[in-house]
């Protein structure tokens, strides 16, 4: 015989006897169940059930009053009277039997295993519907239970085809993504935000984000770590506001903000609807800078400081106010609550350098780390890395581009932060129009990497640049209206769009997150009500073992702990068959990616550790052996050299060669600055010396680290660089002049 039980999310009924579990959500989502005793759930019949009268077993049939078939409003939706959550929940009306669902229960009231239960709504966390078509592909549960249905993604709406003020295609975004991958790393540590996110909420639903003084476990920040050249170090355009990374900072505060996160400065969203966000009130008040959630109208220059006043010395005030402003903000503490609690932020550090590729950074990243002091703003280590050298890996254009490109993911994935990699593509209106080929840029140089390490590729390129106009004929732009006047750099609007092609990838991914949370919420809330209602004992609790049952996805209930995270391994060799040999790494018990278990031994792809000496840099101490002609020149914070003018001007360094066996040299390669060559030799060897060249015929300026020499003995050496003569300059005009960035071994 079966017995049929009514459960709502209000109630667990039955039609006869008083007795009620009560499972409506109160205003605090993380509040307790009020469960009673065993008695309340065993061994009810009902006289309409027999053996050949089987119950109605369709879950998903809601039964509603017809005269509540129109939307609610919102004063039908405010929560109950506080002091009904206290009462009695046998003493409760059971007359209300609206929005209720059958499950079959057996004689002895234990749920049927041969039918499904009831799906319980989990309230979803991000503040857009992942329903809508440019979202992610996995459709979430009906909103039935939501206060209002919650707005399209950002980027979605922005690129609507219906929407009025979109001036791109609606294509544009999908034609972006140049290789997507699984995914898996990106989401992994976007479980990350969502977690502090949520504790947040936790803490302000119970009453103490004022109080509490302790952190919870991963209850930590947020860091996105952004490495790139002179587009994201943010050339002719403001910073804090108009950079594509302040964006992406904001769409954080925006869609995942945490506790000690402050009001965004820039609008990319609607205003968060329904309860479940934070206030944003951890950093205090904020001018707000507004902006259109549209495509903002052409910006011309955005501002660049010409080129001959930066030479001069002459740096308009709008820059300095600028940097000092940036100053003034890294001394910032991290917002703190009572007892000296810090709270989490959601953090972007930008440790882009101008004029630099992706090769400077596979073998000075821990250099350039240190001597900008950005380990002391990123904790146990950046989250996400953000990949933007579209511009700058322009040279050379062979695989030893991509064998630097491949070393750099190496060297980040081996972080002890583990942190996930995104690769970010800016476009060039100047590199489109003189590249020598359509696979002889950035992206296909970085794409064989991205495959073999299954990181996503998002070319804003690809999608600019592709068979048909990015722009629908009603807009009146054309191409030049997202570039700068040197048609090489992202004005204002360009970097809007390079902006908006992540945000929309990674609001695809937070909504894999957010599907993947709710089902294990799910699964979690109907075994707590599985469990209630088969309980045999006086004090059982929602869940087992005192846990509590929620309609809200549980930070320490519906997530693993950061310390058992599934991180992809390192390969086990290089995509080019590295002519380094594997080395055996102990695991140093720090966490990183690949790193052995159990104090076990295993092989993992690695480089020989380089070390690299930045000459020309105001920071370092690194003092020559001898020197003849050469200073010290700041040309901009992070343009800084090793210069010489007058020839047969010589400097010596003392380098240690590692077991790599290589010397490589960094210099700046363009055709402005009047450079010509010079002759750079080991230990006194002149006659076996390499000639390196510092002009060259294109229209960017360049440092490149390039290897030139190999299979040097490992151990001590001296490395000279001499100036050469007019006559053996490669200058058109025989110019003499030569900029040093650097020296490194391996």
């Amino acid at each position: 015989m079966f017995i049929c039980v009514l459960v709502t999310l209000k109630t667990l009924h039955h039609p006869k006897h008083p007795t009620t579990l009560n499972l409506k959500q109160s205003s605090n989502p993380w509040a307790p169940l009020p469960l009673r005793h065993k008695q309340q759930l065993q061994q009810h019949h009902h006289p309409s059930t027999t053996k050949n009268s089987m119950p109605n077993f369709d879950f998903d049939l809601v039964r509603v009053n017809p005269e509540q078939q129109e939307p609610q409003t919102d004063d039908e939706l405010e929560p109950d009277d506080p002091e009904d959550e206290d009462q009695d929940p046998i003493e409760q009306d059971t007359d209300d039997d609206d929005h209720l669902i059958r499950i079959p229960h057996s004689h002895s009231s234990q749920f049927t295993t041969s039918h499904k239960s009831p799906t319980p709504f989990i309230q979803p966390f991000l503040p857009f519907s992942c329903d809508a078509p440019c979202a992610a592909t996995t459709s979430l549960s009906s909103n039935r239970q939501a206060r209002q249905p919650p707005p399209p993604p950002p980027t979605c709406s922005k690129y609507s085809p219906t929407g009025p003020n979109n001036t791109y295609d609606p294509l544009l975004l999908e034609r972006s993504v140049m290789f997507r991958g699984t995914g898996t790393e990106v989401r992994r540590v976007l479980h990350r935000a969502v977690k502090s996110h949520l504790y947040g909420l936790r803490r302000r639903a119970e009453g103490a984000h004022n109080t509490q003084t302790d952190a919870f476990e991963d209850e930590l920040s947020f860091r996105v770590l952004v490495l790139g050249g002179s587009v994201s170090n943010c050339r002719g355009v403001e910073p804090w506001t108009e950079c594509w990374h302040s964006r992406i900072r904001d769409w954080m505060y925006h869609t995942l903000p945490l506790e000690g996160d402050p009001k965004p400065k820039i609008d990319v969203a609607p205003p968060p609807q329904g309860p479940s966000r934070l206030d944003n009130e951890g950093s205090g008040k904020i001018n707000l800078v507004r902006r259109a959630s549209s495509p903002s109208p052409p910006s011309g220059d955005g501002g660049e400081v010409n080129r001959v006043k930066r030479q001069a010395g002459n740096i308009s005030s709008k820059v300095a106010k600028r940097k000092g402003a940036s100053r003034r903000r890294g001394k910032k503490k991290e917002p703190t609550a009572p007892g000296g609690r810090k709270r989490p932020i959601s953090q972007v550090i930008n440790a882009a350098k101008s004029a630099t590729g992706s090769a400077y950074y596979a073998y000075c990243f821990d250099a350039e780390m240190d001597t900008r002091g950005k380990r002391r703003s990123w904790g146990p280590g950046p989250d996400l890395v953000v990949l933007e050298f579209g511009v700058n890996d322009v040279w050379p254009l062979t695989d030893v581009a991509t064998r630097d490109f491949e070393r750099l993911i190496v060297h980040l994935r081996s972080l002890p932060s583990r942190p996930g990699i995104v690769i970010l593509e800016a476009a060039s209106l100047l590199l489109a129009q003189t590249a020598p080929g359509p696979t002889s840029t950035a992206e296909y140089l970085h794409l064989a990497p991205a495959h073999f390490h299954d990181i996503p590729i998002l070319s804003t390129k690809q999608a600019l640049f592709g068979p048909s106009s990015p722009f629908l004929p009603r807009s009146g732009l054309d191409i030049h209206d997202l570039f700068l006047e040197d048609t090489h750099h992202f004005n204002a609007r360009g970097h809007e769009l390079l902006s908006d092609v992540l945000q929309a990838y990674l609001e695809r991914e937070a909504c894999e997150v957010q599907a993947q949370l709710i089902k294990r919420a799910r699964e979690r809330v109907s075994n707590a009500i599985a469990t209630a209602a088969n309980s045999h004992s006086d004090d059982s609790a929602v869940g087992g073992g005192g846990q509590r049952a929620s309609f809200v996805v549980e930070p320490t209930l519906d997530f693993g702990w950061r310390k058992d995270e599934k991180v992809l391994p390192l390969p086990e060799r290089s995509l080019f068959a590295s002519p380094h040999p594997l080395q055996q790494q102990e695991d140093s018990g720090d966490g990183g990616a690949g790193a052995a278990t159990n104090g076990a031994q295993q092989q993992r792809l690695a480089f020989p550790k380089p070390t690299c000496l930045q000459v020309g840099n105001s920071k370092t101490n690194i003092v020559p052996r001898e020197n003849n002609g050469w200073t010290k020149y700041s040309w901009a914070r992070d343009k800084q050299y090793l210069t010489a003018d007058v020839p047969g001007s010589k400097v010596t360094f003392d380098v240690s060669v590692g077991p790599g066996g290589e010397v490589l040299v960094d210099w700046l390669q363009s055709r402005a600055y009047d450079l010509g060559d010079v002759l750079v030799y080991l230990d006194g060897d002149r006659a076996s010396g390499v000639k390196l060249a510092g002009w060259w015929d294109l229209g960017w300026s360049i440092g490149v680290p390039t290897i030139v020499f190999k299979d040097v003995v490992a151990g001590a050496h001296e490395l000279s660089i001499e100036l050469l003569p007019a006559e053996e300059s490669s200058h058109p005009d025989k110019k003499t002049s030569f900029r040093l960035i650097g020296i490194i071994t391996s």
